[in-house]
């Protein structure tokens, strides 16, 4: 059974992955001036904060629920960040089917 890395090296060698790399770069390079700006102490923006707030989550909060869901937020991103490294790990090293150590059973097969 191939691991996603065999997937990725395909992509890489069709020339597939130039297209995300080339955008990726265009985005960070678009959004290299704020972050000069804000190492120099120029902008009042914080780190992080890109005033997207379609949804108004933050409308008509306080700044301790505010910051509250601030904090539930980076968490909530950095525990998805070591799911992901613990799938590319699991992937990498235990040479099963991507993302699981065993294939699940048929639904069909459970009995409830």
């Amino acid at each position: 059974v191939p691991s996603s890395f065999v997937a990725h090296d395909i992509m890489v060698s069709q020339g597939s992955l130039v297209v995300m790399l080339s955008l990726v770069g265009l985005i960070e390079f678009c959004t290299g001036a704020v972050l000069v700006e804000v190492s120099k102490g120029e902008s009042d923006r914080e780190a992080g904060d890109f005033k997207f707030d379609p949804l108004n989550f933050l409308k008509g909060k306080s700044k301790e629920q505010i910051d509250t869901m601030k904090l539930k937020e980076l968490q909530n991103g950095r525990t998805a960040m070591l799911a992901f490294a613990g799938v590319v790990t699991q992937a990498g090293l235990g040479g099963t089917e991507f993302p699981y150590l065993v294939p699940y059973p048929n639904v069909a097969d459970v009995t409830w």
